[in-house]
């Protein structure tokens, strides 16, 4: 019986880590195609955020793409003066620190919003910026309900400068992908179109290597239409590309599968 009961207990131990890295709390910052001139809202979408009571990091940005503006769209308690520094923005840094005064731990759902960034785009056509996370000046740290630093994944953005009117209106556009929701997602997610005019459109998913991994053909009626694309045709997770391709259009949506 004692050895049953020290069995169980050392399996109890090597599953901890497991749970704990299948919760891992992912930050993410998705990428954007927008004009010279436009605003951006660069939001800071977050998974497996649960029970957590401070948060901090450091975000670097090209200031001679995208200039800082402000910062908004707050999912928990904070403002822009007190957890945000910006004595460097204008040099493509800003920093963030948060704390739950009540110790009580915050859970938000997956592909919530935690902030937004809003930029000026600055740049010339073709420039681009990436909107990354570092440890410099605030290094980043995320602690839970434990009291203790848990390990995070950061996944940076980017912000492309495009070519004025490049971004086709949804409403007149042929094609369109309105939403993948939610994305980044776990099991499945829900892409959302705009087609003008029925056609047949080939579908592919591509991982960051430019490899295929899934693809399809469909004929798709015009209007408001959904499909879901579950975890099982991605080989791991990760970063891919969901490309829709007709005689008339070729779009492309990034998509994040996390644990």
């Amino acid at each position: 019986m004692k050895h049953t009961i020290g069995k169980l207990f050392l399996a109890f131990l090597l599953w901890i880590p497991t749970c704990c890295a299948f919760a891992q709390p992912t930050l993410i910052f998705p990428d954007y195609l927008d004009e010279q001139g436009d605003t951006v809202g660069v939001k800071l979408k977050v998974v497996n955020f649960e029970n957590i009571v401070s948060t901090q990091f450091s975000i670097h940005w090209n200031p001679e793409v995208l200039k800082f503006k402000a910062v908004s769209g707050f999912a928990i308690p904070m403002t822009s003066s007190e957890n945000f520094g910006t004595p460097l923005v204008e040099s493509g840094i800003l920093t963030f620190s948060w704390l739950d005064m009540a110790l009580n731990g915050y859970t938000l759902a997956d592909s919530t919003n935690l902030f937004t960034i809003v930029f000026d785009v600055i740049g010339s056509m073709g420039d681009t910026s990436t909107v990354r996370f570092s440890d410099t000046p605030t290094i980043k740290e995320i602690a839970d309900t434990t009291f203790t630093a848990i390990p995070t994944v950061y996944q940076d953005g980017r912000v492309e400068v495009i070519a004025p009117n490049s971004i086709a209106d949804p409403v007149n556009a042929p094609f369109s992908i309105r939403e993948c929701y939610p994305n980044p997602f776990k099991e499945r997610t829900q892409v959302q179109l705009y087609i003008a005019r029925a056609t047949n459109a080939h579908i592919s998913i591509t991982n960051t290597q430019g490899q295929t991994v899934w693809e399809d053909n469909r004929y798709f009626n015009a209007g408001d239409q959904t499909f879901s694309l579950k975890k099982e045709i991605f080989p791991a997770t990760g970063t891919y590309y969901l490309r829709l391709q007709s005689n008339e259009f070729s779009v492309t949506q990034k998509l994040i599968l996390v644990q």
